[in-house]
């Protein structure tokens, strides 16, 4: 996770950008950018059901919906650079909330 907050240090900044520019053709690349980082997160997904069984009531679905949200760059705006959180402790909150969420206690 370190590594993620580590690239969203630089990516958040930029979101108010890419919104700005998501009708334009040049948006069409920060769009594949979020394509790909979905199916990045399905497949991380099924990786880590297949080593550890998810908790009751957790699909595969639900669970890369969870990783694709909450390690995505808007989490890290929001409770970063709006919230004032430092990195350090989005990346403990990140860890923790999949590891319960995703494989239970």
């Amino acid at each position: 996770m370190a590594g993620i907050a580590t690239i969203h240090a630089r990516v958040a900044t930029m979101l108010p950008v890419f919104d700005a520019i998501s009708p334009e053709s040049v948006g069409a690349i920060h769009r594949r950018s979020e394509d790909l980082r979905r199916s990045d997160m399905t497949k991380l997904a099924s990786a880590l059901a297949r080593k550890t069984p998810l908790c009751k009531g957790m699909t595969r679905r639900r669970a890369a919906d969870l990783i694709f949200v909450l390690t995505g760059p808007r989490s890290y705006q929001s409770f970063v650079l709006l919230a004032g959180w430092p990195p350090r402790d989005w990346v403990r909150w990140v860890t923790a909330t999949l590891r319960h969420d995703l494989f239970g206690d």
